[in-house]
């Protein structure tokens, strides 16, 4: 698995080199660069051999990198699902149906309760009014993780008419 790391770093510093055109030099600092026409050798994932300079290769040091990597990338696997093969939408339970005075159109509608497998935090959304009619309004709650997927639930919002005001009577 490191053979494989080092394998991959070593083409993608070939590859942007290649492409950024570098010039190959040793400054008085020691930091080299490649030369266009400069010769470089890659490693195969399956070579046995240590290329000349290289120290030998700690088998115990290996498996520990190969480890690390592993945990690293599965924590990079997670992040690309939450933005990239994620396709199950997030699941939403929407807070309890309000039944309130005729005088209170603003109440108070609390929170739905939101998950999802890959975004730990889905945005969420609703389409209440900033003031409720009298009646029976559906409110409709939408959460939507970091790959595009939404999901939707509803929410009853009743301004009860035969509720007097406070200080009034009834309708």
């Amino acid at each position: 698995m490191l053979r494989l790391f080092l394998f991959l770093v070593s083409l993608t510093a070939l590859m942007a080199a290649t492409i950024a055109g570098c010039g190959g030099s040793s400054d008085e600092e020691g930091t080299a660069a490649l030369q266009p026409d400069a010769e470089v050798a890659i490693r195969s994932a399956d070579a046995d051999a240590d290329l000349p300079g290289d120290p030998p290769i700690d088998p115990a040091a290996e498996s520990d990198s190969a480890a690390a990597m592993a945990t690293d990338g599965a924590a990079i696997a997670t992040l690309a699902v939450g933005q990239a093969g994620d396709t199950e939408p997030p699941s939403i339970t929407p807070p309890p149906n309000v039944k309130t005075g005729a005088s209170n159109r603003t109440p108070d509608l609390g929170e739905p309760q939101v998950e999802d497998n890959a975004d730990p935090n889905p945005t969420i959304s609703n389409d209440a009014p900033a003031k409720f009619p009298r009646g029976v309004t559906e409110v409709t709650w939408t959460a939507t993780d970091a790959a595009g997927n939404t999901a939707t639930a509803v929410q009853l919002v009743e301004l009860d008419t035969r509720v007097p005001p406070p200080g009034g009577r009834p309708h």
